[in-house]
């Protein structure tokens, strides 16, 4: 994939926090999640703050609205970076990955969250560059059905493994690592 251009690249910071499901507790850590990824994102990607949209609790169709054009200007980009936070849902028959939502409703998980296969489906087939970055659990799951060209998947978890939020730790133990290696590198890793 190669180096980035920042002034050609958008990132969809997406992150929730609060679920009205009794049976998905909410998830404290998120705010501080999304403001740690877009510091970095900014300040040492160098990505314009006109080159990215914050999604907060948003409802469904806001999301699926934004992924279809984002920022209304995605002929200009060559690369696409979506960071999600939040709960990851496998359904009941094992086959299909979800973001968790607000509105989400773990007996209609169709229509009150998003899956991974209608979120590939929403991107289209533009030439992007996209970076997927799932801080959620079981998000390694997502990989069998996101379905682009281009793409690089960062999963926190396992398919079988929940993600870790420590308690009073400002960030999920993932999200904080992935900040860690933007703003440092990856020890032995290659010279830039």
């Amino acid at each position: 994939m190669g180096q980035i251009n920042p002034d050609k690249t958008f990132a969809i910071i997406i992150g929730t926090s609060v679920y009205q499901c009794e049976e998905l507790h909410n998830l404290e850590s998120v705010y501080d999640n999304m403001y740690g990824v877009n510091d970095v994102l900014i300040r040492v990607l160098g990505i314009p703050t006109t080159n990215r949209i914050w999604l907060t609790d948003a409802k469904r169709s806001e999301i699926l609205s934004t992924l279809k054009d984002p920022g209304g200007r995605a002929a200009e980009f060559e690369t696409l970076i979506i960071y999600f936070s939040g709960h990851g849902i496998i359904d009941e028959d094992r086959s299909n990955y979800y973001l968790g939502l607000k509105e989400t409703d773990l007996d209609d998980l169709g229509d009150t969250s998003i899956s991974i296969s209608k979120l590939s489906e929403r991107l289209g087939n533009r030439n992007w560059n996209i970076i997927l970055v799932i801080d959620a659990c079981f998000s390694e799951k997502s990989f069998e059905t996101f379905n682009q060209r281009n793409f690089f998947i960062m999963a926190s978890s396992s398919r079988s493994a929940t993600s870790k939020y420590p308690l009073n730790e400002e960030n999920s133990a993932f999200t904080s690592k992935f900040i860690e290696i933007i703003k440092n590198g990856i020890e032995n890793g290659p010279e830039d």
